[in-house]
């Protein structure tokens, strides 16, 4: 009887981490979470690490939307880009997502179809 408990026990606990080690990324001791930006974060610097993914929202008024992102290096991959089911009926809202690649110093910038401004940040990957 009691070894069975302890058995269970023991299955218990490394199921336990099992499960916590693959419901999110990890890097290194602890877990990666994503970074959230949005059109009022252009021009700013973000610091990431190696794993974690850049969420980018952008919102375009009026005609128009915002087009494939450019990169200065290769140490940000583009994963893609999504129309969220929620919309705005003044104009399209997309979301571009990234993954930190590799350590280095990164600009991303996302041209608009229509408008003469950029979505640009700087990212520094560790």
């Amino acid at each position: 009887m009691r070894r069975s408990r302890a058995l269970a026990a023991t299955l218990a606990v490394v199921t336990a981490a099992t499960l916590s080690a693959c419901s999110s990324e990890s890097s290194g001791d602890h877990t990666v979470t994503p970074i959230f930006l949005a059109d009022s974060d252009s021009g700013s610097t973000v610091n990431a690490e190696v794993g974690q993914v850049l969420e980018v929202t952008l919102h375009t008024i009026g005609p128009g939307s915002y087009e494939e992102p450019s990169t200065s290096a290769p140490v940000l991959r583009f994963l893609g880009e999504a129309d969220p089911k929620e919309q705005n009926p003044g104009g399209p809202t997309q979301l571009y997502e990234f993954k930190a690649e590799s350590g280095g110093v990164i600009t991303v910038t996302i041209p608009h179809s229509v408008r003469t401004d950029v979505f640009s940040i700087t990212v520094v990957v560790q």
